[in-house]
């Protein structure tokens, strides 16, 4: 290969990002050394003409987004990448100083000449060059979630199969359906499934129970009025933390009494707000009382006795309002 040819060879490089492995598959064949210098060459006439517009570049992009191969005069073919050009051509606005000095690098290194003799001088720095590791395909091992999700749609895949009785084919299906409709489908499945182990975790932690479990009274047995007794038991005694949650348990159950919401053992405060949506002056009052309630029971805020004062104030403030 001639000095020439090397001399274009370490262009095309430049060109194709330093692409030491390119795969191509042309759609139309090789460009001819000479034509693709004047292809160059008229892209560069046009993009410095000041009525160019993002149209004509976008024309010349296409063109250039063709060129898949360039034909050296000894027969060489040499895959080119084009994508960083095209990118520019595309840009709207286009940036016409950027194009032109890349336009005119590219055809400033045609002219370079590479002396006989120092061939493989040049041969050993591009070999340097292209040896560093930002020019190496490096194989990215996939994130956990990753390979989560990749054994998510094989598992998907074999369920599918065994639905429409392939089950020789696991982890294959021949049933033709698009990849975004899979995608879209497990994207929705996953939520799904992480609503309701949220769901379960927000539960968990402010569904309120009537009793604990080491009281050992009957739930069913336990009124609005028996709750508050117990609260004033409590209070006296200093335990004014158990105190507002038993202030709290007789606000709940003197609703359900009077009709304004049912109580639930299984239902949440926040749904217990939710059901008073039509009421907002009670619904804000009650969410209040939730307020507090939670900050004591869950928050561990310590509580006094002006503490429990205030709460019981807020409990008479619920019975006015409902």
């Amino acid at each position: 290969m001639s000095w020439q040819n090397r001399s274009l060879l370490l262009l095309l490089c430049l060109v194709a990002g330093f692409s030491v492995a390119v795969s191509v598959s042309a759609a139309e064949p090789p460009w001819p050394l000479d034509a693709y210098w004047q292809q160059l060459e008229e892209t560069h006439a046009q993009v410095i003409r000041p009525n160019t517009t993002p149209t004509d570049t976008a024309q010349l992009a296409d063109r250039w987004d063709a060129i898949n191969a360039v034909l050296l005069p000894d027969g060489t073919v040499v895959p080119v990448d084009h994508s960083h050009l095209v990118a520019l051509l595309r840009a709207d606005p286009f940036n016409r100083t950027q194009l032109d000095a890349y336009l005119t690098t590219l055809l400033n290194a045609r002219d370079t000449t590479i002396p006989e003799v120092a061939q493989p001088q040049y041969r050993e720095k591009l070999a340097t060059i292209l040896s560093a590791p930002e020019f190496q395909r490096v194989e990215r091992k996939p994130s956990l979630l990753e390979e989560w999700w990749r054994r998510l749609q094989e598992r998907f895949w074999e369920w599918l199969s065994k639905l429409f009785g392939n089950d020789d084919s696991a982890g294959h299906i021949n049933v033709p359906l698009p990849d975004f409709v899979v995608t879209i489908g497990g994207s929705l499945i996953l939520l799904l499934v992480l609503f309701y182990i949220l769901r379960g975790l927000n539960a968990s932690f402010i569904a309120e129970r009537a009793i604990n479990p080491e009281d050992g009274e009957d739930e069913a047995a336990l009124t609005a009025t028996a709750a508050m007794k117990r609260a004033q038991t409590l209070s006296a005694s200093g335990d004014y933390r158990t105190a507002i949650r038993y202030l709290y348990l007789s606000a709940l159950l003197a609703l359900d009494e009077r009709g304004v919401l049912r109580y639930d053992r299984t239902l949440t405060n926040r749904e217990y707000i939710r059901t008073l949506e039509k009421r907002p002056t009670l619904a804000r009052v009650f969410g209040n009382v939730v307020g507090v309630f939670d900050r004591v029971w869950y928050g561990k805020q310590p509580v006094d006795a002006d503490t429990y004062a205030d709460y019981v104030a807020h409990i008479e403030d619920l019975e006015r309002s409902a």
